[in-house]
C-alpha cells in the first residue's frame, strides 16, 4: 500500500531548469511572449534583458540589453502586448515607456 501512495505523489519536471544569469540585481518582473521563445527580465539594478531561448548558446546570454530605459527608476512590471510586437516597461516613478519587441524606445506614456 506505501507503494501505491507514492505513485500518487505530483512530479514535476525538473530537467529543463537554468539559471539566467545579468542582472547585478534583484529581478523584479519577467515576461514571456506568447510562443514562449523569449524572456524579458527587468530588476532594480534599472535594466532590461532579452532572452532568446531558440537562439541561446551554451553561454546563456542575453541577446540584448537595454540600460536604464525609465532613467535610474526600479523596473516594478513588463508585459507583451497581445501580438508580441510591443513591450510596456512600469516603474516606480508611474510613467511607463513602450519598446519595440527588440528594445527600440517607441513612446513614454503620460504620467499618471
Amino acid at each position: 500500500d506505501d507503494d501505491d501512495d507514492d505513485d500518487d505523489t505530483i512530479r514535476l519536471p525538473v530537467s529543463h531548469q537554468v539559471a539566467l544569469q545579468a542582472h547585478t540585481k534583484t529581478v523584479t518582473c519577467l515576461a514571456l511572449d506568447r510562443g514562449g521563445g523569449r524572456l524579458v527580465s527587468g530588476s532594480s539594478d534599472h535594466d532590461i534583458f532579452f532572452w532568446d531561448f531558440a537562439g541561446m548558446t551554451k553561454e546563456l546570454r542575453p541577446f540584448r540589453r537595454v540600460q536604464e530605459p525609465l532613467g535610474q527608476v526600479e523596473l516594478r512590471s513588463i508585459d507583451y502586448s497581445p501580438t508580441a510586437d510591443t513591450l510596456v516597461v512600469a516603474g516606480s516613478n508611474n510613467q511607463p515607456v513602450v519598446l519595440d519587441r527588440d528594445g527600440r524606445k517607441l513612446g513614454t506614456l503620460m504620467k499618471g
